[in-house]
């Protein structure tokens, strides 16, 4: 698991999220050859958080999909929704433990995560 984090006040900037996006799908790039066959990122702004996931069972898909941006107009390729786990809320709090526990339980190379 690895974790990405930005300014809470740069979360609602367009283009600091298409930053954010694309240096999360840079980072699955780097740490593919040692990544287990399931790979969580966590991009955070602040408190705000997204989970993304790499899993090479299904054809080396991240999510969230991407959206592809255009050289003729201006697309917001990291819509601000994504970014919808509020760790200063028990529910947010609560899902990102959950998260934590699920890259606990993967299994990388056969051999369970120690947890």
């Amino acid at each position: 698991m690895f974790v990405e984090i930005k300014p809470l006040s740069a979360v609602d900037q367009l283009s600091a999220r298409a930053d954010a996006d694309l240096q999360m799908r840079r980072r699955f790039a780097e740490f593919y050859d040692s990544s287990p066959s399931c790979f969580t990122g966590i991009s955070a702004f602040g408190h705000i958080v997204c989970k993304y996931e790499l899993d090479k069972g299904l054809d080396n898909r991240i999510l969230p999909a991407p959206i592809r941006g255009s050289d003729e107009r201006v697309v917001d390729v990291a819509p601000r929704m994504r970014w919808d786990l509020d760790l200063t809320t028990a529910p947010g709090a609560a899902r990102v433990l959950d998260i934590f526990q699920e890259v606990k339980n993967v299994t990388l190379n056969g051999v369970t995560a120690i947890t």
